[in-house]
């Protein structure tokens, strides 16, 4: 059974070969530009020739998080369908409201988790965004995995700080490994410390932070969701938490 995953990020390079297993499903742009919400969509097919067309990644991070996403999902033995939704681009005016119009076409398309590896932080003008579409994910049993701030833990960031969204922080350790704090709004922790990872032009990158330890567990619970019959989001946490072992020093 192939669980579908929404990665919005600012794109993928799919002409990446670390990425020439991956299932693409849907590609496509969101911007705000003057107030007007501008979409593009690249038509995808399982036997097209990848990096033929699509959105591209600005920056080389949503390139990343597929890699460590694909990669998680091969280990744990799951078969996963990937949507590229573009949202983190140089030229978007209103990148809340992109991702938001982003989540709302993973949700409507049939995606079981979503992938945010970013933060908006917590000013209050921005929350009533970003809970609109997170309660409407929850609802439609969708299950959102979200960043942590990768300068403190209890920063308030959205969407990881709300209660429904299974906020992930990024540390040192094996990437086989999964660690739960309690009574935190950032409460799983996985391998997010001097990464390899796919990036632009065919290269590869090291990296560090949150953003790349959100796929691990992104990946995690579309392994949960395969293996339930109609599992919905506390499920997949209350999973995840019984999968995880205490962190160190808690």
């Amino acid at each position: 059974m192939s669980i579908r995953v929404a990665v919005i990020d600012s794109g993928v390079d799919w002409a990446h070969p670390d990425l020439r297993n991956v299932k693409v499903t849907d590609d496509l742009s969101v911007r705000i530009e003057d107030g007007f919400l501008c979409q593009e969509e690249f038509p995808v097919s399982p036997g097209r020739e990848l990096g033929a067309c699509g959105t591209g990644d600005q920056f080389g991070h949503g390139t990343a998080v597929v890699g460590i996403l694909q990669r998680t999902a091969d280990t744990l033995g799951v078969d996963i369908e990937v949507g590229a939704f573009q949202a983190l681009d140089h030229r978007n005016q209103a990148r809340s409201q992109a991702i938001a119009a982003c989540a709302r076409q993973a949700i409507a398309r049939g995606y079981e988790v979503i992938n945010c590896s970013f933060g908006c932080r917590g000013l209050d003008r921005y929350v009533g965004i970003y809970k609109e579409w997170v309660d409407e994910a929850f609802l439609a049993g969708v299950t959102v995995v979200a960043a942590g701030s990768n300068i403190d833990e209890d920063r308030r960031e959205w969407p990881s700080h709300f209660t429904s969204v299974i906020g992930v922080g990024g540390i040192a350790c094996k990437t086989t490994e999964l660690f739960h704090k309690k009574g935190k709004m950032i409460s799983f922790f996985a391998a997010g410390e001097d990464l390899e990872v796919p990036w632009l032009g065919g290269a590869r990158k090291r990296v560090s932070g949150c953003s790349f330890a959100a796929p691990n567990v992104a990946a995690r619970a579309a392994a949960i969701r395969a293996e339930l019959a109609d599992p919905d989001a506390d499920t997949v946490r209350l999973s995840l938490r019984n999968q995880a072992t205490a962190l160190p020093g808690e």
